[in-house]
């Protein structure tokens, strides 16, 4: 795509893949978050960032109607599932794969923090938060957020419901129920075979 810009000229934007408002939930999760799934799984860190101006679609594309029924809602893949919940059940299903296949045994926790005007907040307990680096070139910490052990999808459910109820909204012309801040579910996967560990860390 190319734009022209008053006092720069002409700009391409390129992009890989644009999807229509036919798109469902599972191409747009197949299409751009499994490949960070298999990262993580694999022992690399993996990100996936969601931006866009408001009502563009962040919320939806990320956690569904799920996430906003709370309750069990988000405990099962439906097809209005986004790419969090989505991500979460791949990571149990493929952990599953690698013990029966493999003996590789994985743990997995999750912290669920909210950066408001420079503000880190943890939305499963509504402290703040803190970023520590233990060494240089080491993962930042996010001191003071709680991390929570995720054994099935229903834990991940109940955390992101936790998370909704402390998310700052606020009505805007666009969009009457648009997140005045962002937020960053922190997946933590930790591998073991015969001694060994390795850890990778998701964000979404």
């Amino acid at each position: 795509v190319a734009m022209f810009q008053p006092g720069v000229g002409v700009r391409p934007f390129v992009f890989t893949r644009v999807f229509d408002e036919a798109a469902s939930q599972q191409e747009v999760y197949d299409n751009v978050c499994r490949d960070s799934v298999c990262a993580a799984m694999n022992g690399f860190n993996a990100c996936l960032f969601c931006y866009g101006q408001t009502g563009s679609g962040k919320t939806h594309t990320m956690f569904g109607q799920s996430v906003a029924m709370g309750g069990n809602a988000g405990a099962v893949v439906s097809p209005t599932s986004g790419c969090v919940v989505r991500a979460v059940a791949d990571l149990f299903e493929a952990a599953g794969a690698l013990e029966a296949n493999c003996g590789v045994s994985t743990s997995l926790t999750a912290q669920y923090v909210q950066v408001y005007q420079d503000q880190l907040t943890c939305l499963r307990t509504g402290t703040p938060v803190v970023l520590r680096e233990a060494s240089p070139g080491a993962p930042v910490l996010l001191q003071g957020a709680a991390e929570v052990e995720l054994h099935t999808l229903m834990d991940a459910a109940d955390l992101l419901a936790q998370g909704e109820e402390r998310k700052r909204y606020a009505s805007t012309a666009m969009n009457h129920r648009s997140s005045r801040a962002h937020t960053v579910l922190v997946l933590r996967v930790v591998q073991t075979r015969c001694g060994l560990e390795t850890t990778s860390q998701l964000h979404l």
